[in-house]
């Protein structure tokens, strides 16, 4: 029963290396380009892979962006921002829900939500 659920991520703005992702993982990393490095010069691996050189929307994805973890005592998934600089939002029926960067706590997702890291978007389904 801990076990993270199957999450499907579909990009639905923006230009990535996949249109579609799908995931039963714990930590789920939300970037452009595949292996950026953070001001340390330390490497950071990201799932969903926005293109570096892609439309207006990608550009505003980070490097490091955005994460998605799971949390096996709720049985659900979270969005964190990893200190982006254009923001990372939940659209969900109608109502946005701001992602304070670096907050530990998170905004929970659920299927059907749209995540915004910068104007790009992404949905959800689990």
């Amino acid at each position: 029963p801990t076990e993270p659920l199957r999450l499907r991520i579909t990009i639905a703005r923006g230009q990535a290396t996949h249109a579609s992702y799908t995931f039963a993982e714990s930590h789920i990393r939300i970037g452009r380009t595949a292996q950026p490095l953070d001001g340390l010069g330390r490497p950071r691996t990201n799932q969903v892979v926005f293109l570096e050189d892609g439309d207006d929307h990608t550009r505003t994805v980070g490097r490091a962006h955005a994460s998605i973890r799971y949390d096996p005592t709720r049985r659900e998934y979270g969005v964190f921002d990893d200190g982006s600089h254009n923001g990372t939002r939940v659209m969900r029926d109608g109502a946005l829900f701001e992602v304070k960067p670096h907050d530990p706590v998170g905004v929970t997702v659920r299927s059907g939500d749209e995540i915004q890291v910068g104007t790009a978007a992404l949905r959800i389904q689990m």
